[in-house]
């Protein structure tokens, strides 16, 4: 036998689901806590991230500048952008093809003039050191080799000194570069 109830009220013959507004809140609680745990852990991915990406943009361009040396038969200059400290590539650099060999860019609109390959900025939580060699250039010649370009180029995040997340670029005269990470010191 069913049983009656008055008229117009009926049982549900299916149960609710869902969560409740305590199961709920207990839940982004979790979530809070454990985003607030792996925080840390995913500032040095992003330390290494940009370290990486201002590696591979030099690198990019001293494949550029050896590529324009050899092409136009010219000098290329990478040089640091003025304003950074000696030493200090931090700032960014330059790429131009140095028609009168004084190491400054002087472009302008006659094809005897210097010309401006290429201007990149580093991001400015990114510290860029260089500890021999000319300081402020290097110079790729005709030949797509670089005479002054025994030095290191140490890149790493501004705030850190351990050597975690820092990578180093050594270059010869040919323009070949040996990366490392992680050794030595951050810039």
């Amino acid at each position: 036998m069913s049983p009656v109830y008055p008229s117009g009220i009926r049982r549900s013959a299916t149960l609710q689901s869902g969560f409740t507004l305590i199961e709920l809140m207990v839940a982004i609680g979790i979530m809070g806590v454990l985003t607030a745990l792996a925080a840390p852990s995913f500032q040095s991915f992003f330390e290494r991230y940009r370290v990486d990406a201002a590696v591979d943009e030099f690198n990019a361009s001293l494949q550029l500048a050896r590529v324009e040396a050899i092409r136009s038969n010219q000098q290329v200059v990478i040089r640091r952008q003025v304003g950074c400290a000696t030493n200090n590539w931090g700032c960014g650099w330059q790429v131009f093809r140095d028609v009168n060999s004084n190491l400054t860019l002087e472009p302008g609109p006659n094809p005897t003039d210097d010309l401006l390959l290429q201007t990149t900025d580093v991001q400015p939580s990114v510290s860029i050191t260089s500890n021999g060699g000319t300081p402020d250039t290097i110079v790729i010649n005709n030949f797509g080799q670089a005479p002054n370009a025994f030095q290191t180029l140490r890149f790493g995040p501004v705030n850190n000194s351990s050597s975690i997340g820092c990578a180093s670029l050594a270059l010869s005269i040919l323009l070949r570069v040996n990366r490392t990470t992680g050794t030595g010191e951050c810039p």
